[in-house]
């Protein structure tokens, strides 16, 4: 049985990189699509999808849906917006970035094995994942490993 990858939102959005801000980081996120995802299930949710139906230009919008149509996509059910509120409780997540705690308790609950996400502030950066750890070991919860696409292809 292969592990399981929930794809964040801003890795699908650097796959495209519409915006022009990181030509490194589309390049490792197109390898990492390549390379590295067909060795792994992967998963979304329902978020993911918000978050890119958000996308005001509609070209763009159709193209970063289309990266994950056919993906298995995972809800978001009361024991996940109860667990994404402690992560912001216990100040593990700032309060202003709900959909973040989101992603990661929808990690947690459905115990995914890697959350991979570009957004080091609030989910891979190495402080934050070190409160992650932390808390997740204290309340007896999964714990994802929380990497970016670079840390795959450092392997």
């Amino acid at each position: 049985m292969k592990e399981i990858i929930y794809l964040e939102t801003s890795v699908i959005s650097a796959y495209f990189d519409f915006k022009r801000q990181d030509a490194e980081r589309k390049e490792i996120t197109i390898h990492f699509w390549k390379e590295i995802i067909p060795c792994y299930d992967l998963v979304i949710s329902d978020l993911v999808v918000a978050e890119l139906n958000k996308i005001t230009d509609l070209q763009n919008r159709e193209k970063l849906l289309s990266k994950v149509r056919g993906m298995k996509r995972l809800g978001i059910s009361s024991k996940i917006e109860n667990l994404s509120q402690e992560y912001i409780n216990f100040k593990i997540i700032p309060g202003s970035k709900l959909e973040d705690a989101i992603h990661l308790a929808i990690a947690t609950v459905n115990n995914i094995d890697y959350l991979v996400s570009w957004n080091y502030r609030h989910l891979v950066g190495a402080v934050q994942r070190k409160k992650i750890i932390e808390f997740n070991e204290k309340f007896g919860l999964s714990i994802p490993s929380i990497s970016t696409p670079n840390d795959f292809l450092e392997i």
